[in-house]
């Protein structure tokens, strides 16, 4: 009896054991059918976006000036702040290749984005952080030499910062001749110099020297390319008493010419300001910039006597296309108020667009109703596009530029300012 117990149970376990194993091998196979099946699949690709297109865009709150960025396929015809990258108050928005860039002007941090190419989401890349090195605050972008060369500029101190965009690391402080003008302040909160836009030439970057004095109306009495060569790590300053101050920018027009135009301030300074009128030079001018940084001498063009204006509206000259130019400006009958900071509430805002070998002028029909200021031109493929706005109902657009007086419109925004679109591919 005990024996055939001993039997059966040794019979059960045995069974037990083939069953366990059994079922180990079924786990086994199936694992490895699934795994097997899994690599016999084709990985799914994702088709890459064919273009892409930078839009950065501000709202003006209670905290400041907040701004935003998204990257996008095609404009969209309403740009949605809800669905952008929200990078807080301080910050500008630069590209340089296929690259976007912030500027966190508070901090002194630069970031570089990476923007994925099959659903065009930006992520944080590398952040290079500038403290330290005197360059903080509302920057102009840098000026991008090479995929290695990049510089910010701090002229007043003479000092330019080279880093390379590509690995975010800071090269190398160069030492260079600072700017001086006799006579006026050279520090913030008085004065403001700045160099905006940079445009390279020959192997060397051409900038316009931008100088405002909002408090005690200083004026430089001149006008001041700055020219850095990077082979050689200096600077050059070429000055023209033809004009009394300068923008931070330079127009530039569809055959890569450039121009410096009257800063907008300079009129209003020479208005507010202790000056003699006869001892100031144009307040509302046109210059034009040879390829090395010098002012081309035949060449200039003093709006008050052509139009009989005091002073330009807005930038001034928005653009420049096919040897016109558009030019904003105050009226003749315009009057100066009693306090600067009323300038823009009298009214008095008119346009023309002036052809700059024969001076005439034709009305330009597009600052109106529609649209109440232009700027920021950027050129895509080839085509000029250009920002406009609506102030009294607060629309910003993007317009398409077929003539020097034919737009199509291609976005209208309510709720953020445009501030830059580029095109990264």
């Amino acid at each position: 009896m005990y024996k055939n117990k001993m039997t059966m149970n040794k019979n059960n376990i045995e069974k037990l054991l083939f069953s366990s194993r059994l079922t180990l091998l079924t786990i086994a196979l199936t694992f490895t059918f699934f795994a097997c099946n899994d690599d016999d699949q084709p990985e799914q690709n994702l088709e890459e976006v064919e273009t892409a297109t930078l839009l950065s865009l501000r709202t003006e709150g209670a905290d400041g000036r907040i701004y935003y960025m998204a990257v996008y396929e095609e404009i969209p015809n309403e740009p949605d702040l809800s669905t952008m990258v929200e990078l807080g108050p301080g910050f500008r928005v630069y590209a340089f290749g296929e690259n976007p860039y912030t500027w966190d002007g508070n901090a002194s941090n630069l970031t570089k984005w990476n923007v994925d190419r099959t659903n065009l989401n930006v992520s944080e890349a590398e952040v290079m952080s500038l403290a330290g090195l005197g360059i903080s605050g509302d920057l102009g972008p840098p000026a991008f030499f090479s995929d290695e060369q990049a510089y910010f500029f701090d002229l007043p101190e003479g000092k330019v910062v080279e880093f390379n965009p590509t690995i975010m690391e800071i090269t190398e402080t160069i030492d260079v001749e600072p700017l001086i003008y006799e006579g006026v302040p050279t520090s913030p909160p008085t004065a403001n110099y700045d160099v905006w836009e940079k445009w390279v030439r020959s192997g060397k970057i051409i900038m316009s020297v931008g100088y405002s004095d909002r408090q005690e109306f200083t004026i430089p009495n001149k006008a001041t390319t700055a020219v850095f060569d990077p082979a050689a790590k200096t600077i050059t300053y070429h000055q023209d008493t033809r004009m009394a101050s300068a923008s931070s920018t330079l127009e530039e027009d569809e055959n890569g010419n450039l121009y410096q135009k009257s800063a907008w301030e300079a009129a209003f300074a020479a208005h507010y300001g202790d000056h003699e009128p006869s001892g100031l030079n144009a307040l509302v001018g046109l210059l034009k910039v040879n390829s090395d940084g010098t002012h081309d001498p035949n060449f200039f063009i003093d709006f008050s006597e052509v139009l009989n204006t005091k002073a330009f509206s807005g930038g001034g000259i928005p653009f420049v296309f096919n040897n016109q130019a558009v030019v904003t400006f105050k009226a003749p009958s315009y009057e100066f108020p009693d306090n600067f900071a009323d300038r823009n509430l009298v009214g008095g805002d008119t346009a023309v667009v002036l052809n700059l070998t024969t001076l005439e002028t034709t009305p330009f029909p597009y600052l109106s109703d529609d649209y109440t200021g232009f700027g920021l031109r950027t050129i895509i493929d080839g085509t000029p596009y250009l920002w406009a706005d609506n102030a009294v109902e607060g629309y910003n657009f993007i317009l398409r530029q077929d003539a020097i007086d034919s737009y199509t419109e291609i976005s209208k925004m309510t709720g953020g300012e445009l501030q830059q679109f580029y095109k990264l591919w």
